[in-house]
């Protein structure tokens, strides 16, 4: 009797956490929202309740303590405002599909495999998301699938509520002569950057960027946005 119990509860939360991730809804057990895999907030009422993040290793799931390191997450989304994931293939779709993999490149998953394909977003819609239409590459950097601690190049929003109010700028060539990450010298606080890219005519083409983690900055060393950088600009 015992035994059955458990295995009652195991199906239990295994189904509450495949059919809530509505971002609206408190968990059974953890009494708060999932709002991504690794975040989470406190009231889905209050405007100014922030989102909050579980500790590196641990995804947001319904149980007591919240993170958890053991169970699955309840959402399988990678930042709070978008409903894609990063490099993570979805294991109960056995048709192939697009997934985000950088803040601008997209790979093809199939069977739950990532295939080592990857193309990048064109100029005129640079960003990586994926929407409910079906759509990966967006004209606006707001929610994007991929962070900078997921892609490890720098391009994302962080595990923070930060929002993105940069755009992408495909028309602009000035300050390319090469492809890759480069400082915005302008930027007295270091946090924008743009991304120089070669179209189908081999012209350059420049996509803006920002870091738009609180407390971060771009590096134009590691061409990364890292937390407590000195901005020399």
């Amino acid at each position: 009797m015992k035994l059955i119990l458990v295995v009652l509860s195991c199906i239990v939360r295994i189904s509450y956490s495949e059919l809530q991730c509505d971002k609206t809804t408190p968990g059974v057990y953890s009494k708060i929202i999932c709002v991504s895999k690794t975040e989470f907030k406190l009231s889905a009422t209050d405007p100014d309740d922030a989102t909050l993040s579980c500790p590196e290793g641990k995804v947001c799931a319904d149980v007591a303590e919240i993170c958890s390191s053991t169970e699955g997450p309840v959402c399988s989304n990678t930042n709070s405002g978008s409903i894609g994931t990063c490099k993570e293939c979805l294991l109960n779709t056995p048709s192939a599909h697009k997934v985000c993999v950088t803040e601008t490149d997209y790979g093809i998953c199939n069977h739950g495999t990532l295939l080592s394909l990857q193309y990048k977003c064109p100029v005129a819609m640079p960003y990586c998301r994926l929407e409910n239409d079906g759509s990966i590459c967006q004209i606006d950097n707001t929610d994007l699938d991929c962070s900078a601690s997921e892609t490890g190049s720098g391009e994302g929003n962080g595990n923070e509520n930060g929002n993105g109010n940069e755009n992408g700028n495909g028309g602009q060539t000035s300050g390319c002569t090469d492809e890759g990450l480069f400082p915005d010298t302008t930027d007295k606080t270091c946090t924008k950057y743009f991304k120089c890219v070669k179209d189908a005519s081999e012209i350059f083409q420049k996509v803006e960027l920002s870091c738009l983690t609180t407390g971060f900055a771009f590096n134009p060393i590691s061409t990364r946005c890292e937390p407590n950088y000195t901005c020399t600009n």
